[in-house]
């Protein structure tokens, strides 16, 4: 006989949320139940994110292959599928992140942030900055006293929060994109050394020694050194870059052209 349900949302992970007689669970795809019907039924927030201008939300409930955090009473909490718990049920918001098969867990509690390890423990304290989020694998921006910086949690180093915003960055290149108090954008090594000037109005890594960036509203490729290799002359549809070379359409002569990557 078929379990019929309430609800059900798959997560991913071959796991479904699954809500029975007003209590939620989770099942996996042949049905077994790997976490009991006892938690809150918040499966009416699911569409429901609290993202802030930051670009940083936090579920009612998601899961990981190895973890799940789920609402039972209000709160907020984190268990392993054989049933242990990672963080007791007492928070107001929890994000699970998996960064190259690692469990990190964000917490927010009383407004104030922290970040777990998959054990449990604290690696920073709740108030030691008053927002944290991951912005490239090991990399968090962290906010105190309305300024941004960065720490790698795997090497341990950090940038103290002195700039506007943290815009993104890349672990494996240990480069970090901020704006200053200016609105322009450039980029830090993890010394806070720059690397690229303040002077653009955006910048992202595409990949290694590939970085597109924008100039009074025109686009343009520069390397991880700050070295243009394509000039801001362009609209943004008219660069396309692939691995070791980068496509530039003109569309007013519907020409073409082809630029090698160093």
């Amino acid at each position: 006989m078929k379990n019929i349900y309430d609800e059900l949302i798959f997560m991913g992970n071959d796991i479904l949320y699954a809500v029975k007689d007003g209590k939620a669970g989770l099942i996996n795809g042949q049905g077994k139940v790997i976490a009991d019907f006892i938690y809150d039924d918040v499966s009416h927030k699911a569409s429901i994110y609290y993202l802030d201008q930051d670009g940083l939300d936090f579920e009612y409930f998601n899961v990981t292959k190895d973890f799940y955090a789920m609402s039972l009473n209000g709160k907020i909490g984190v268990k392993d599928y054989s049933g242990k718990t990672i963080l007791e049920f007492i928070y107001d918001r929890i994000k699970l992140l998996t960064i190259k098969d690692e469990t990190y867990i964000t917490a927010i509690k009383d407004d104030k942030y922290a970040l777990f390890n998959s054990k449990g423990e604290i690696i920073i304290s709740f108030g030691a900055y008053e927002k944290i989020y991951s912005i490239d694998d090991f990399l968090f921006a962290v906010e105190k006293d309305n300024k941004w910086g960065c720490l790698n949690i795997k090497d341990n180093w950090i940038i103290e929060p002195q700039y506007k915003k943290c815009c993104g960055g890349n672990f494996e290149l240990e480069l970090i994109v901020f704006k200053n108090d200016e609105n322009k954008v450039g980029m830090v090594d993890k010394n806070n050394n720059i690397v690229v000037e303040f002077k653009y109005d955006k910048l992202h890594i595409i990949k290694s020694n590939c970085i597109e960036v924008k100039l009074n509203n025109k686009f343009g490729i520069i390397d991880n050194n700050g070295n243009a290799i394509i000039d801001c002359l362009y609209n943004q549809d008219e660069i396309e870059c692939y691995d070791d070379f980068v496509i530039v359409k003109k569309q007013i002569k519907t020409e073409s052209s082809i630029v090698a990557l160093k």
